[in-house]
């Protein structure tokens, strides 16, 4: 379920017990910024579905421009409209298609093969995942990874920072930051539903992973 970036900032200042004072608002934002960041990284992506493609006769060539065909990184399944308007029941095999490289990257349908699959007018169904816009800068920006994992990730970061004290408030910061890692690893793992299935197929050209 999405959340606004007000409420995990004040998730994480609840966490830190920090005023603004000790860390702005703006400190909080990098620090949310830098746990998406690290979501990324390990793979933590979020799972969407684009129906906008529409079939069309003797063509095979579909660019991934509009919708969330825009920000797919990595494309899991595609379904073929059926019937019934609107309901995706007809599989396409993954030997049907693949994943072209260009300066717009494009789903490619063999020729030899999709022909005897393809229904002119129908729409796909294109499923697969895109990562979390990589900058939140807005009370009112959503979040859509896991909550409670960038409130965690971004807390430990907080309190790492606000550990150089030398009282006592220094100690129980530095006693949280591995507190605060477990916390939002144990998130990560947990949440299937932002994995990679082991059959993901990448969109060449966008991004590292």
């Amino acid at each position: 379920m999405p959340i606004t970036l007000v409420n995990i900032r004040n998730d994480i200042r609840a966490n830190l017990q920090a005023n603004q004072q000790e860390l702005s608002d703006a400190t909080l934002m990098s620090f949310i910024n830098q746990a998406i960041g690290f979501g990324e990284s390990k793979s933590l992506l979020i799972p969407v579905a684009d129906e906008t493609l529409v079939v069309a006769t003797d063509t095979y060539e579909y660019p991934f421009t509009g919708g969330e065909l825009a920000n797919l990184k990595y494309i899991h399944e595609i379904w073929q409209e059926g019937d019934t308007a609107n309901v995706f029941d007809d599989y396409i095999p993954r030997n049907y298609w693949s994943i072209e490289y260009s300066s717009t990257p494009y789903l490619y349908f063999y020729p030899s093969i999709f022909p005897g699959k393809a229904v002119t007018d129908r729409l796909l169904r294109v499923k697969g995942f895109k990562p979390q816009a990589r900058v939140v800068d807005d009370d009112t920006d959503t979040i859509d990874l896991p909550g409670m994992f960038v409130v965690w990730k971004a807390s430990a970061l907080g309190h790492a920072a606000l550990s150089s004290s030398i009282n006592r408030r220094g100690e129980w910061h530095r006693s949280q930051v591995q507190y605060s890692e477990q916390q939002a690893e144990d998130i990560r793992l947990g949440s299937r539903e932002f994995k990679l299935p082991p059959n993901c197929r990448k969109v060449p050209g966008r991004g590292v992973n």
